[in-house]
């Protein structure tokens, strides 16, 4: 399958936009738990909070720094670190307030919502995605983007799970 300049292009445009998308994320993420170590209930909780924010800001710095590249994605995918730790603090607070449970589920819905209308603009706004993927069927690029946004909701979902925080 050979590839004309205007591909060539739009697939640019498509991985720019990505990654644009990754940045703003990321940066959404630091700005997040960064507002909410501020309130978070103890010192502890607060530097926790703080450096999960940095790692996030971390992350933005890689976006911004190094486009087009396969394996800043899987070295951002693979943060379990920061993901172990706040599950763990998570679970601790819960403990300790179960009234919490109710705002933290509110809170990882519009986390969902957000990435979940991120990834519908990027799809939408690019249609060749399904030429990424060896067709020009816009059904078929129409299937994957509902199976990427049904694999987000589904680990979503798994994640809440595991904190108890789904009714």
């Amino acid at each position: 399958m050979s590839s004309t300049p205007a591909d060539t292009a739009r697939y640019n445009r498509f991985v720019a936009d990505l990654f644009g998308m990754m940045a703003y994320g990321e940066l959404s993420a630091f700005e997040r738990f960064a507002a909410d170590a501020r309130y978070s209930p103890t010192l502890h909780d607060r530097a926790v909070l703080g450096r999960i924010a940095v790692v996030e800001f971390r992350h933005y710095e890689l976006v911004n720094a190094r486009l087009e590249t396969r394996e800043l994605i899987e070295q951002i995918q693979a943060s379990d670190e920061t993901t172990e730790v706040l599950r763990d603090r998570l679970k601790g607070a819960l403990a300790d307030d179960p009234r919490l449970a109710s705002r933290l589920a509110l809170w990882g819905r519009r986390l969902l919502g957000e990435a979940l209308t991120q990834a519908q603009r990027v799809s939408y706004e690019h249609a060749f995605l399904g030429s990424l993927i060896g067709g020009e069927d816009t059904a078929e690029a129409k299937d994957l983007v509902s199976g990427l946004i049904a694999g987000l909701a589904e680990n979503h979902s798994k994640r809440m799970t595991q904190l108890g925080l789904t009714g």
